[in-house]
């Protein structure tokens, strides 16, 4: 519809420092800049990643956390994702935005950047999980009963 563009997007890490990557284990802030030309009710913004295969590996959004913004105001706008302790493997990985306002689409930019990943220790054990043993980290403990 063009009453709400997408600008840019920038990485941050924990210590809210820019970054050009991203680390497995890390928390991750994704920053979105938007424009819009006018106020918009019950605005919704979205990430699709896509792994370097074009899997869709994860969804971001603010609908399906119940954080709708009830009214994007005009102007600039900065929206932020904060994933904690990210749980995806090393690699590239491409991403899709996606803006809504009711059932109208705003935005919708495919393949519109790349996010590198690298290996951190997710674990906290000072052990790297061996490459090629899976896509994702859970959070999980190993228990003898």
């Amino acid at each position: 519809s063009g009453r709400v563009l997408f600008e840019s997007f920038r990485l941050f890490n924990e210590q809210g420092l820019e970054v050009d990557h991203f680390q497995s284990g890390s928390d991750a802030i994704i920053e979105l800049t938007v424009h819009s030309s006018e106020p918009v009710p019950n605005f919704v913004f979205s990430i699709g990643l896509d792994d370097d295969l074009g899997t869709r590996v994860t969804h971001l959004s603010n609908d399906t956390t119940h954080q709708v913004i009830p009214l994007l105001p005009s102007g600039t706008s900065k929206l932020r994702f904060h994933i904690r302790r990210l749980p995806l493997r090393n690699g590239m990985y491409t991403f899709t935005l996606f803006s809504s306002s009711g059932t109208e689409i705003l935005d919708w930019l495919q393949d519109a950047g790349k996010i590198d990943i690298e290996s951190g220790d997710f674990y906290s054990t000072g052990k790297i999980t061996p490459e090629g043993q899976g896509k994702v980290f859970l959070d999980y403990s190993a228990i003898i009963s």
